[in-house]
């Protein structure tokens, strides 16, 4: 898979196959209750995913893309920790 391209769906599926280890670096420091749940951060990049414009030739609504920028700005809240160590 990864000797190719890396698409954003094979990086999904890493960190779904694999969620012991991701989820550890991303539970790391965080208070009780606060880690990041499996299914919520699939769920947004599953959102992210399906709704990436630059990979498809439509317009996108306002609507649309305020979703996708929500979805984007809590995958950086769930993922900051984890990031800034």
């Amino acid at each position: 898979m990864l000797a190719k391209h890396l698409l954003l769906s094979n990086l999904i599926a890493v960190i779904d196959g694999n969620w012991g280890h991701f989820g550890a670096v991303l539970e790391r420091g965080r208070p009780q209750g606060e880690q990041p749940r499996r299914e919520h951060l699939k769920v947004l990049l599953d959102f992210v995913n399906e709704h990436r414009e630059d990979a498809h030739a439509r317009p996108i609504a306002a609507a649309e893309l305020e979703a996708v920028e929500r979805a984007v700005d809590r995958l950086g809240a769930v993922l900051d920790g984890a990031l800034r160590g």
